[in-house]
């Protein structure tokens, strides 16, 4: 798990990563709480995937394969509510592709 931690600091640092950082705010981006909520069941974020690789505790991420699939699920949310070409569909398409 240790190469997932250095993946996930680079992750964070690339140019596109700071809506991605911390719980993402719909309204920021056009939408209300309650509809992303609506849509959006289990809300990923990278600072939360953090605190689960350092976590000792049962919520913590037992394989490559669970911490990879929340990578995806960050990006997957994003593009389950907002289109291409809208700034936050953008952002996670070009840091995804990073």
């Amino acid at each position: 798990m240790e190469l997932c931690a250095e993946l996930l600091e680079k992750l964070k640092t690339q140019e596109y990563a700071l809506p991605f950082t911390k719980p993402l705010d719909p309204q920021e981006y056009g939408i209300t709480r309650d509809e992303y909520d609506k849509i959006i069941r289990q809300h990923i974020y990278l600072i939360g995937m953090q605190q689960r690789l350092v976590s000792g505790s049962n919520g913590a991420y037992k394989n490559v394969s669970e911490f990879s699939r929340d990578v995806n699920r960050i990006f997957l949310n994003v593009l389950k509510v907002w289109n291409p070409g809208q700034e936050i569909a953008d952002a996670a398409r070009r840091l995804q592709s990073w």
